[in-house]
């Protein structure tokens, strides 16, 4: 059976921390979620994201994944959107979500993502993955929550365990709609082998919408964040985790930042630490950080950790600092444990998938 590797013994329900300009060094108000249908084992919680605001109420929202979840079959998983609430009652607006056609295994809400307004109709939309089944979701939002027969699956010839990572990437090629990164990986005990990286070019229709592969070679994809603009081009810039990289060393790891332009999406910049070990994993975990130093750049924290069956060892965090000329590593500020990344410039032509998302007639449960 193809599982995820378990970091932890199980998955807690989830706990909110609510903060307020009056009350930001005191202690926060805590919402503790939990599935109103919980099951053992069912791992809610192993991913969880904010959603954007998807019924454009001015209040954002959070979806929650549980992709051992078996309603629907053995392991074909769930996710669960809250919808805001004034009043801190998100449990009152529980929407559960399956996959569509469910099978046992799919491992559905394995990720999940906010993707921005990736069809220009003012509502967000949610990005949940599949793995076990090779494929992707996009959940348009609605007045309600999300809109259940627009729903599109989305999956790409060759890359098994599409959807074991997905990220919302802003607006790559600058044409007014969100985009959606997605990783490709298959699992085994805590291997995690990647196959590359596909981003969904929103469009104003998804009944027909392109995937474009950005890249399908092994390691690449297995995290994924939205960095928003780095260099400073007005396009927002993807980043693209390589944990199991091996040029500077067995899985010593590198980071990859796809930056975003109109057209094809080919030019990239790989970082690798300077003093680079083995089984670092750089890049295992990364994230958009924001405006760290409020110079107009976004800037990106990358995480290395060493995982060993249920044990993660973690060597601690690198900010790269966004520049114009795009050598971030320049202005990089790192502890002396792991000094500033090189980076190597690269361009590569990107090979191009057509794909017609499916629309879903849905079976979804709510």
């Amino acid at each position: 059976m193809h599982k995820l590797p378990r970091l932890l013994a199980c998955c807690l329900p989830v706990c909110l921390a609510l903060f307020d300009a009056a009350a930001i060094a005191a202690e926060p108000a805590q919402i503790k979620l939990s599935a109103s249908d919980a099951t053992a084992n069912a791992e809610y919680g192993y991913a969880l994201a904010g959603a954007g605001d998807v019924n454009a109420d001015g209040l954002f929202d959070v979806v929650v994944g549980a992709h051992l979840d078996s309603a629907a079959g053995v392991d074909a998983g769930a996710a669960y959107l809250y919808l805001g609430e004034e009043t801190g009652d998100l449990a009152s607006s529980e929407l559960k979500l399956v996959e569509p056609d469910a099978t046992g295994g799919g491992l559905f809400g394995a990720a999940v993502a906010g993707a921005g307004d990736t069809d220009g109709d003012g509502y967000d939309d949610l990005a949940i993955g599949a793995p076990g089944n090779s494929a992707a979701y996009i959940f348009p939002g609605n007045s309600t929550g999300v809109s259940i027969d627009r729903t599109a699956k989305l999956t790409a010839d060759g890359m098994s365990g599409l959807g074991y990572a997905v990220a919302g990437a802003g607006d790559l090629n600058g044409d007014g709609f969100a985009d959606v990164a997605l990783g490709a990986c298959l699992v085994s005990g805590s291997s995690v082998n990647c196959d590359g990286v596909v981003v969904l070019l929103g469009a104003s229709s998804l009944g027909r919408s392109d995937l474009q592969i950005l890249a399908d070679s092994a390691g690449l994809g297995n995290a994924l964040a939205g960095t928003g603009d780095v260099d400073g081009d007005g396009y927002a810039d993807l980043l693209v985790g390589h944990r199991n990289a091996s040029g500077t060393g067995a899985n010593s790891g590198s980071v990859r930042i796809w930056w975003g332009g109109a057209g094809d999406l080919a030019d990239f910049t790989d970082f690798t630490a300077t003093d680079p070990a083995a089984g670092d994993n750089f890049g295992v975990s990364l994230a958009g950080a924001g405006d760290v130093n409020d110079d107009g750049f976004a800037d990106v924290a990358l995480g290395a950790c060493l995982v060993s069956g249920s044990s993660v060892n973690c060597d601690g965090v690198v900010v790269l600092l966004g520049a114009s000329d795009r050598n971030v590593a320049a202005r990089n500020r790192s502890s002396s444990a792991r000094p500033k990344p090189t980076p190597t410039a690269s361009s590569a032509p990107a090979s191009r998938a057509w794909v017609t998302a499916t629309a879903m007639a849905s079976t979804t449960s709510w």
